[in-house]
């Protein structure tokens, strides 16, 4: 007589699900869904202007023109890299809008300067100290402005005009150029032309606050101080010699 042998256990049967692949065109679609929504009204509209403005002059302040691109710069803003082009053709109008906002912005401040003071010789001096404080507190806006290397052609609007004779940067220096010729105007024999006068305090007040920041590992005496003493120097020569 047989033996029976002996059942085996029943062995459970597990039945693994498989994992759903995700398509490029699923992560894209995620993605793209994210990514803010185009403008539909002028105010709307005018708000993302102003954020590319700003997200653009953020990142030429900090990568530099090289690693800065219309694309990187709607991603950062949290729109696709063809939005951008619906407000800007290219980069050099978008560059071109960074300089103008800043420029115009910077003016209007040293307008007001000029303003609040009637004598003549402390207008001047309050300007341009007041341009050096300006340009330091707002250091990105100053590199954007004037970081074009000199072996650079110059940045052109539209119509062919570079922004060194943008109807903004005129304003700024018919500013500069009218409350010099006004002090000279006090003096009996100044020393030098307003044209020359102009000049040389623009590009002294430029140089003092630009060369400490690029030179940081130097001991610099205080910036304001050292522009404030040029600027006394400068004027105290013009007018006894």
């Amino acid at each position: 007589m047989k033996q029976a042998r002996p059942k085996r256990p029943l062995t459970k049967c597990v039945t693994r699900r498989k994992t759903p692949t995700t398509s490029a065109a699923d992560r894209n679609s995620r993605l793209t869904s994210k990514l803010k929504t185009r403008a539909k009204s002028d105010q709307a509209k005018s708000d993302v202007r102003a954020t590319f403005i700003a997200i653009g002059r953020e990142l030429l302040s900090r990568n530099g023109a090289a690693e800065t691109s219309l694309r990187s710069i709607a991603t950062t803003a949290g729109y696709s890299p063809g939005a951008i082009y619906q407000y800007f053709g290219d980069y050099r109008e978008l560059l071109m809008a960074i300089r103008e906002e800043d420029m115009l912005t910077a003016v209007i401040a040293f307008e007001a300067i000029a303003a609040r003071e009637k004598d003549p010789e402390q207008r001047v001096k309050q300007v341009f100290l007041g341009v050096a404080r300006y340009w330091l507190e707002n250091f990105d806006h100053y590199q954007v402005l004037f970081s074009l290397p000199p072996n650079k052609p110059p940045i052109k609007n539209r119509d062919g005009v570079p922004f060194g004779r943008s109807p903004i940067v005129v304003r700024s220096y018919s500013l500069y150029d009218r409350i010099v010729r006004e002090l000279l105007e006090t003096y009996d024999h100044p020393r030098v032309s307003a044209k020359q006068a102009v000049d040389t305090l623009i590009a002294a007040i430029h140089g003092i606050v630009a060369f400490p920041k690029h030179t940081r590992t130097m001991d610099w005496t205080d910036t304001l101080v050292m522009a404030e003493h040029a600027i006394d120097a400068l004027l105290h020569f013009w007018h006894t010699g």
